[in-house]
């Protein structure tokens, strides 16, 4: 199984053609974004970009991932915006119900902001 964020740090390099600029737009470090990379290269047994100190090069697998996941990213995108009238279900585990989210809801309820 591959991780998301890995899939996001990979289009968000590719996107911003380096690492360091892909860290800043996800607000993560440059080394988690690298690593994330490198982990899902190691994932697939395959080299996805050409590092070189001044820009990131896709392999022609690399861009075959790339434009099948940034379309994957897109659609999953769409479905879920257009699907926005679904009741949420929030998973909480119950000593954070009783000691912290209920109050939470109280105050939310009281200033009706829901």
């Amino acid at each position: 199984m591959i991780d998301l964020r890995y899939i996001k740090a990979f289009i968000a390099t590719v996107e911003c053609g380096s690492f360091t600029k892909a860290a800043v737009e996800l607000n993560v470090a440059q080394s988690a974004v690298s690593r994330q990379v490198k982990l899902l290269e190691e994932s697939i047994n395959e080299e996805l970009i050409f590092r070189t100190s001044k820009q990131v090069t896709l392999t022609p697998k690399g861009k075959e991932l790339y434009d099948l996941t940034k379309l994957y990213l897109q659609r999953t995108n769409e479905l879920l915006l257009n699907d926005s009238n679904r009741p949420i279900q929030i998973g909480i585990p119950q000593g954070l119900m009783e000691n912290w989210f209920q109050k939470v809801l109280e105050s939310l309820f009281k200033n009706e902001i829901l």
